[in-house]
């Protein structure tokens, strides 16, 4: 069975569920965020490290320091890369 939409507004629905969201996140305690790596049996930086990565891919910002790596050993890997290319 197929339904129709009526005046949906996608740029509107996406802001507000973007809104959302971060108001979560913002909100979330350290124990929200070790409870929730503990009921989905991942840790937080490796979460942190994968929310990054779909940052970069959905802004397009794949040349991005790792965050989790010292600044120093970041600008490192960028300049051996450049060289490779």
């Amino acid at each position: 069975m197929a339904y129709t939409v009526k005046n949906w507004e996608p740029q509107i629905e996406l802001t507000r569920l973007l809104a959302a969201l971060a108001e979560e996140i913002v909100a979330a305690t350290p124990e929200d965020l070790h409870l929730a790596s503990v009921l989905a049996n991942r840790s937080v930086a490796a979460a942190a490290k994968e929310v990054r990565e779909l940052i970069a891919t959905a802004s397009g910002d794949q040349d991005e320091p790792d965050l989790g790596l010292p600044l120093a050993e970041a600008a490192r890997r960028r300049e051996h890369c450049a060289r490779q290319h």
